[in-house]
């Protein structure tokens, strides 16, 4: 791992690229280093994923990649954001775009492990989408159960879209 650290720079000048020195560093990382009281960190975020040690099902160590939480609310605070702007759309146009956004999500972060945590976003998501419905009128506020009645209200369901990587 040293030795690759120390070619790295080298090799990114090759494709005239360049490395972030602050961001670049070796950590303690694996089965040799996994214990329960070490102080170091047992998780690490890259490309929007968080990387941390646990358990596959046979009880083995296992690397475990999860959306990292800054992943997930940068989601959530565009999704937001685009209800707000698009509140008073038709709920059945305002369907079409949080299906894509959400498939989206669930295609990027769709690897094993992840079908808990994507389903908790997309519970937040359909909770967002509620709370932006319930604001359009001041008269009568749209239920939750009525809501979910809706074909278009539901959600696509989370399902893991890489199974090997």
């Amino acid at each position: 791992a040293r030795r690759f650290l120390r070619a790295l720079p080298q090799r990114m000048r090759k494709f005239a690229l360049t490395l972030a020195e602050e961001k670049t560093r070796l950590i303690p990382f694996g089965r040799r280093h996994w214990r329960a009281n070490q102080p170091y960190p047992h998780h690490f975020d890259f490309l929007g994923f968080r990387h941390h040690l646990s358990h596959d099902r046979h009880g083995r160590m296992a690397v475990v990649r999860l959306p990292s939480p800054k992943s997930r609310q940068k989601f959530l605070q565009e999704v937001k954001q685009w209800l707000r702007v698009h509140q008073h759309d038709r709920p059945r146009a305002q369907a079409r775009v949080l299906h894509a956004k959400i498939r989206g999500f669930y295609q990027y972060f769709g690897v094993p492990h992840t079908t808990a945590a994507l389903g908790r976003v997309g519970y937040a998501v359909q909770w967002y989408w509620y709370r932006s419905l319930s604001r359009r009128s001041q008269k009568g506020k749209v239920t939750w159960e009525a809501l979910k009645r809706c074909p278009w209200f539901l959600l696509p369901r989370p399902r893991v879209v890489h199974p090997t990587v």
